[in-house]
């Protein structure tokens, strides 16, 4: 119970520290959080069922309808997918907007850093996937590539746009520098990399990569794409890692527990545990960081 004790007393301390002056929202019951808890200062958001969730080291409440959640740089609003089409709705819950509207389903998006455009992943119509741009109030959607390949996963930090490229094999890394910039192979290793994450400093990259068919590990990459180094090692899927706004914190999704939950671990990979208390009745997925002050 000591050592128990411990990591909880460890890892209170990190989630604070990654987001500095966090209010407690009022303890979630076993059936589910309350809505009184909408406005409290969230730590990070992800996605439960059909809804985008905010949490803090005390508990999560819901947000708004949608999936695959991504914070803008201020950390004041939440962009998420919903029937196949991007929103964005302010941490508060008010002014939800919708993005795009059109007939194919966007996936994966990111915020740009100065947070007046998204990068998101659409389907082209004939069988591949492209990155677009949009403004933050829906305005001017554009193509930014025309690889015909099955692009995924874009990450925007200050050196470009990270993305995946499933369409060789093994999967690999490309980077624009800037939208209508030529993509440039970033990072290609012996495993099928995925769901790159820049660390919000830029010196790091955390990701996911598949080392056998059925076992997803967490790995981080150097900012030149050479030096991959391995977090996780077990059975199962353990994917969408990312870095705490001051480094101190991997938070990523396991199944370790025998159902998809968040979980947080130190750096090196060592001293996982479990976000809450209270195991999911449904996946909880997709977890990210709110920017930190």
């Amino acid at each position: 119970m000591a050592r128990l004790d411990g990591w909880r007393v460890w890892v209170t301390s990190a989630l604070l520290a990654a987001c500095a002056g966090c209010t407690v929202p009022p303890s979630t019951s076993d059936t589910g959080p309350t809505t009184t808890t909408l406005g409290a200062d969230p730590v990070l958001a992800f996605d439960q069922g059909d809804f985008v969730w905010l949490a803090d080291e005390a508990g999560s409440w819901q947000l708004a309808r949608g999936e695959r959640p991504a914070w803008s740089p201020d950390g004041a609003r939440v962009s998420y997918l919903r029937d196949g089409d991007l929103f964005v709705v302010g941490v508060d819950g008010a002014g939800e907007q919708q993005l795009t509207d059109t007939p194919e389903e966007e996936h994966e998006h990111a915020w740009s850093p100065d947070g007046t455009q998204l990068v998101y992943v659409r389907p082209d119509g004939e069988g591949f996937d492209e990155l677009w741009i949009v403004d933050d109030d829906g305005s001017s959607p554009q193509p930014i590539t025309e690889m015909n390949s099955l692009l995924d996963s874009p990450h925007w930090g200050a050196a470009g746009i990270v993305f995946e490229d499933k369409g060789v094999e093994p999967w690999a890394l490309r980077l624009l520098s800037a939208p209508g910039s030529s993509p440039q192979l970033f990072a290609q290793h012996d495993i099928y990399l995925n769901d790159p994450h820049w660390s919000f400093d830029g010196q790091l990259i955390v990701l996911s990569g598949f080392v056998t068919n059925d076992n997803q590990e967490i790995f981080t990459l150097t900012p030149d794409g050479l030096t991959l180094e391995r977090l996780t090692d077990r059975p199962g899927d353990d994917d969408e890692g990312s870095l705490s706004p001051d480094g101190s914190v991997v938070l990523f999704e396991s199944d370790r527990s025998g159902l998809l939950d968040l979980w947080v671990m130190q750096p090196d990979g060592s001293d996982p545990i479990r976000w809450l208390d209270q195991a999911p009745d449904q996946p909880r997925r997709r977890p990210t960081w709110r920017p930190g002050p």
